[in-house]
């Protein structure tokens, strides 16, 4: 599969910056920016798709409306890193509940909650924008209290 052509190494680095910027300063504009108008959104825990910018805009002001960030609940870059045609970056996302995730019946946290998500956010690169973002968590990390996670491998 083409997927059309990529972009050189330090124009993807700065791109790489730009992305991890926008999620580090919450930053739906900047977002925005960097996408492709066909760029294809999808949270891998759950399968939802988000097609072309009006539908990923969408996306953002439901996840901004859920959640608030302080001093304390910020989201934290751990590694990011790029090649010509594709970025990746590892995250950890503190913050605070505000009126929470409607829909979807999950037991999220109550409004006032400090939440901790470990994510890892990777996207495909074309003609210097991002045409396809793929985002990677844990969704009992947000759901399920600690103690009542399960283990498989210890």
């Amino acid at each position: 599969m083409t997927l059309g052509s990529t972009t050189n190494a330090n124009d993807a680095k700065t791109l790489l910056e730009k992305f991890a910027q926008a999620f580090a300063e919450d930053n739906p504009s900047l977002l925005l920016s960097l996408l492709a108008s066909d760029c294809e959104w999808t949270i891998m825990p759950t399968g939802e798709r988000f097609k072309g910018l009006l539908e990923i805009r969408s996306l953002t002001e439901k996840v901004q409306s859920a959640r608030a960030h302080s001093d304390e609940a910020k989201l934290t870059i751990r590694e990011a890193f790029s090649d010509a045609a594709h970025l990746c970056i590892e995250f950890l996302h503190r913050g605070v509940v505000t009126k929470g995730f409607e829909g979807g019946g999950i037991d999220a946290p109550p409004p006032g909650a400090i939440f901790e998500i470990d994510f890892c956010v990777t996207a495909r690169i074309r003609d210097g924008k991002i045409i396809r973002v793929r985002e990677y968590f844990d969704h009992s990390q947000f759901t399920t209290p600690p103690e009542r996670r399960p283990k498989f491998f210890s």
